[in-house]
């Protein structure tokens, strides 16, 4: 019985997704890349940011770190909540799920982290919140069809939380919490930071939940990836052979390259009953990234929203390890003697 309130969740959320209105979208393939490499290629630096955090909680709104997108991507309106310069250990980041428009279901939370001694960050995904195109909904844009499109996104995603790391480093050790799409962009931006060995894109800690090891997963494997299918058929287009994709997806899948982030600062939590990530692609990552694995009796949405023990133990998980510095030379030496895809 538990099982099915918890695949209730998540089919009520693809219900209410199919509702919205979405215009048929085309197939546009992707320029070449190189499948040794996170991202297809080696990417230029990005911009440092030059952010003043305040004392108290607001919005700061900064330029973009990285310049692959156009408006309103060119800008980050960064949520802020910090807490007192007395108990600060250290600062948190938050990457948010597929599609969201508010940081508001966080709140709770960002309460406990602060008592915890963290400041807290809310990172705007690309073509999320303020950054979605006039007349498109929040996060539609960041995964299509479109496979250019798609693949600069995530780029730029990747790239963005390198730079926001760097800017919160002089004030102690920096956590990130990724949510869903939130954790697999979190991943892709620890096995990218190796390759910028001069640039503090060091990450103490990472937090991943219910995160996809890749967009095929979801796209191939689930009701949202039956949506996506039937709109490009609208749209007189055909899916490519899964082989195909799955090439594709190879640049974009981090559990295959090396992270900034030792394994055992890592902790990746999946749902038993998830319906719009399958537990297996949650744990293909974990395994990837030699990462802690657990799993929990629940789907995507509860788990998200409604699972106090597993956000119980994601807290306990960041209050009683020691937050120390990740071990980035470690990993840099191999980043420079070439990537090994395991």
């Amino acid at each position: 019985m538990v099982s099915v309130l918890h695949e209730a969740l998540d089919n009520l959320a693809l219900v209410l997704a199919d509702r919205t209105q979405l215009l048929p979208m085309q197939w546009v393939p992707p320029p070449e890349i190189d499948t040794r490499l996170p991202l297809g290629e080696v990417l230029p630096e990005p911009n440092r940011m030059g952010v003043v955090w305040p004392k108290r909680a607001c919005t700061i709104d900064v330029v973009a770190p990285t310049t692959f997108l156009p408006s309103p991507n060119d800008r980050l309106r960064l949520r802020w909540w910090p807490t007192s310069e007395e108990q600060r250990r250290g600062t948190l980041v938050i990457a948010p799920p597929w599609k969201v428009t508010s940081f508001t279901g966080f709140l709770p939370l960002v309460r406990a982290l602060n008592r915890m001694g963290l400041d807290v960050v809310g990172y705007p995904t690309p073509y999320h919140f303020e950054r979605t195109p006039p007349g498109a909904l929040s996060g539609e844009l960041f995964a299509t069809w479109d496979m250019p499109r798609t693949g600069w996104a995530i780029r730029a995603a990747a790239l963005e939380l390198c730079a926001l790391v760097e800017s919160l480093q002089p004030r102690g050790p920096v956590v990130l919490l990724g949510t869903s799409l939130g954790g697999f962009l979190s991943a892709m931006m620890s096995v990218v930071a190796p390759f910028y060995p001069r640039r503090a894109f060091q990450v103490s800690r990472m937090v991943l939940v219910v995160p996809p090891a890749s967009f095929l997963d979801t796209f191939a494997k689930t009701a949202i990836g039956e949506r996506y299918r039937r709109l490009l058929s609208l749209a007189g287009g055909t899916v490519p052979e899964y082989s195909y994709l799955e090439q594709l997806a190879v640049p974009f899948s981090p559990g295959m390259f090396p992270s900034v982030v030792a394994g055992e600062n890592i902790l990746i939590v999946a749902g038993k009953h998830d319906k719009m990530v399958p537990v297996e692609s949650s744990q293909a990552l974990a395994e990837g990234l030699k990462a802690r694995f657990r799993i929990y009796d629940v789907g995507h949405v509860s788990g998200l929203c409604f699972s106090f023990r597993l956000w119980m133990d994601v807290l306990s998980f960041l209050e009683e390890m020691p937050l120390a510095q990740a071990r980035a030379e470690e990993h840099q030496e191999r980043a420079h003697d070439g990537v090994t895809v395991r």
